[in-house]
């Protein structure tokens, strides 16, 4: 019989993130841009890995009859779908004149997100990580016999993940929890669950709903903490 490889209770970490502030980009010089519609952008190769699909990017200093339609805060998609390039979403040129513009104007990158740092807050003796898939219910007749008793069907309609913490209340601590609480923005959050053969990660931005201060005559103030989740929450698996 192989015994289950199983993670401590100790092994088990929540993290708060801060909010790094994002690093600014330097401007590229497109290659070309093309009469299309939506028009196209090529880039270097060693440029295309500043954009992704969703990014808002600003264009300046394109000229000619038609072409100017290319300057300003534009949205981009299909980054790389083509070697090197991609769509300005919604921008047609194709009532440009002239030969396709190359090697000017610039096409400023979104700013990169900047590193996150994650502390674990001291004090919690005991964690919670519940991971919930809510279900639409549909009764499903049968088609041969409509008067059967039907079967319930169930739909996947949305997920969603909640933290729970308590353990005595860490002086240093305070300052972490009452500044996520407070916070009108969802705060990353990191959960680590440590095994012999590699630590389960999960990562995602959360809102602090619950902070709970408690105490007894004469006894340490306890602390009791929930979360939840603020869209989707990334699962990764680390090998030790």
């Amino acid at each position: 019989m192989v015994a289950p490889i199983t993670a401590r209770a100790s092994k088990m970490r929540i993290m708060l993130g801060d909010n790094p502030p994002s690093v600014p980009q330097t401007p590229v010089i497109p290659i070309s841009y093309s009469k299309a519609n939506p028009s196209v952008v090529t880039v270097g190769a060693d440029e295309i890995g500043k954009y992704k699909d969703g990014d808002y990017v600003t264009i300046a200093g394109v000229t000619g009859v038609g072409w100017t339609i290319l300057n300003g805060s534009r949205v981009i998609g299909a980054v790389n779908i083509t070697d090197h390039t991609f769509q300005l979403v919604g921008i047609d040129t194709l009532a440009a004149t002239g030969t396709e513009p190359s090697a000017v104007g610039t096409v400023q990158p979104a700013n990169s997100p900047g590193v996150i740092t994650y502390v674990a807050p001291c004090g919690l003796n005991s964690k919670t990580l519940t991971l919930t898939k809510n279900l639409q219910e549909i009764d499903i007749p049968d088609c041969d016999d409509p008067d059967k008793v039907s079967w319930i069907g169930r739909d996947a309609q949305n997920l969603s993940a909640a933290v729970s913490g308590d353990g005595v209340l860490a002086a240093q601590s305070v300052p972490a929890w009452t500044a996520a609480f407070q916070s009108i923005d969802s705060i990353n959050v990191e959960i680590e669950i440590e095994f012999e053969t590699g630590t389960l990660i999960y990562t995602g931005k959360f809102q602090v709903d619950n902070l709970t201060f408690s105490a007894q005559q004469g006894q340490r103030v306890q602390l009791s903490i929930n979360m939840q989740s603020d869209g989707e929450l990334v699962e990764q698996w680390q090998p030790s």
